[in-house]
């Protein structure tokens, strides 16, 4: 039967139309295999320039299909990809033609090379030729790894063994895209990039609320850590004259050069950063046992610690720079309907929640992240509740006694702390564990 409102001389030209977008995927598809097939992405590379005297210092790889083809645009390549669920092949592929290109051209490890890579690639297996081309570079490139804002969120722990990865390999890290999502920026200490890419958005458009945010967590960033800011999309003197005003070291856009192949002469400048060691070296298990040595410890009941918690949750929920806040409660079974819904709230107004714990589930809340603690894993015996924004620092460490007894009078060693560093290493760690 015929759908209403379908005539029988609609009909052949709805088939005839469909047959030909079928047949027009069809050969999109095919030359899609062949581009992957062959390996035929030719990246492009577009120059980074030092603030002070516009001397190039690296390149960011970018990738392109064969030229003169439909898939010679990046979007149109990566959009079949996504079809065809195979986005992860893409990418590697282009990541080993970058590194490729850049050896074959001679660039060096005098200038440094940007190359993006997800956190998702920790878990996948990395084809032969991507493993032999990253091994290639750790040899005879000054190799960055740019990251973008939503992998802080989508992959945080992925991104903590990444960074630690990426430090091992005396890799440059390079957080890419700062300012999409403002609320992100809570968690920028988890990557602890040595450059921040700020987006072209920030420079470009009529500044908000928001820019000002990002710019002040941003710049409070390079100011803590010695990271370099790198303004992206600069294109016209205004564009430049902003981002000279907010003190970037390195800048980017088509004033500077468009992605084209590297030139013949690869300029031997000296790129003005070196990589950083932080603290992803360290090596503590359990947050009480970073603060163990070095803070007071007290001994308090549940009592105490339930109202230092309160307290802490209540910043979360009411700080206006979207915080992050991750939390141990032990056994999942404490995660009860009062504090879900507690969380729930907290979540509105945060950018991050996570709550670790044996028996978590997937998603003990709406919206909250969960690590699903191993009875054997040290940290069910601890207690721990952190919070952390651009501008605010807390967290309540603590570890069980093990008395038994009424549940309120049970004791816990335990320390209170606002220091920044303690914190952030104490979020590292619980956010290692997330699932």
């Amino acid at each position: 039967m015929l759908s209403p409102g379908t005539s029988t001389t609609e009909r052949p030209q709805a088939v005839a139309t469909r047959s030909s977008r079928d047949h027009c995927d069809k050969e999109r598809f095919e030359l899609f295999d062949h581009i992957i097939d062959k390996g035929l992405i030719n990246p492009v590379f577009q120059p980074i320039v030092d603030a002070t005297d516009h001397s190039v210092v690296g390149y960011e790889a970018l990738a392109r299909g064969p030229h003169n083809s439909v898939f010679e645009a990046p979007m149109e390549l990566f959009s079949v990809a996504a079809q065809l669920d195979r986005t992860q092949e893409l990418d590697q592929l282009c990541q080993a033609r970058a590194i490729e290109s850049a050896l074959a051209a001679g660039l060096g490890n005098q200038l440094a090379l940007f190359v993006n890579l997800e956190p998702s690639i920790e878990q996948l297996t990395v084809s032969d030729r991507l493993a032999a081309a990253l091994d290639a570079a750790s040899r005879h490139l000054r190799l960055v790894v740019e990251v973008s804002e939503r992998s802080i969120f989508d992959h945080p722990a992925s991104l903590i063994r990444m960074a630690t990865n990426i430090r091992d390999r005396g890799w440059g890290l390079a957080l890419d895209d700062v300012g999409v999502n403002p609320e992100s920026l809570a968690l920028l200490p988890f990557l602890d990039p040595d450059i921040v890419k700020l987006d072209r958005s920030i420079i470009a458009d009529v500044p908000t609320v928001d820019t000002g945010r990002t710019l002040s967590a941003a710049l409070d960033h390079t100011r803590r850590s010695g990271a370099l800011l790198l303004a992206e999309g600069i294109e016209t003197g205004y564009e430049l004259e902003r981002a000279m005003a907010l003190r970037a070291q390195l800048l980017q856009g088509f004033r500077f050069g468009r992605g084209q192949a590297l030139p013949p002469v690869i300029p031997r400048g000296v790129h003005p950063f070196a990589t950083r060691r932080s603290t992803f070296e360290r090596s503590e298990d359990t947050p009480f046992d970073l603060i163990e040595a070095t803070l007071p410890v007290s001994i308090g009941r549940k009592d105490l610690l339930l109202a230092v918690t309160h307290d802490l949750e209540r910043q979360a929920e009411s700080l206006a720079d979207a915080p992050i806040l991750l939390a141990v409660f032990q056994d999942g079974f404490r995660f009860g309907p009062c504090t879900r819904g507690r969380y729930e709230a907290i979540r509105d107004n945060a950018s991050f929640v996570g709550v670790l714990g044996t028996g978590m589930g997937n998603e003990p809340a709406r919206g909250v992240r969960a690590g699903n603690l191993d009875q054997t894993d040290p940290l069910c015996d601890e207690w721990t509740v952190a919070v952390l924004s651009p501008h605010f620092a807390g967290a309540l460490i603590a570890r069980d006694l093990g008395d038994t007894g009424p549940d309120m009078q049970r004791r816990f060693a335990f320390a209170v702390t606002h220091d920044r560093e303690i914190v952030i290493e104490t979020a590292r760690i619980l956010a290692a564990r997330l699932d």
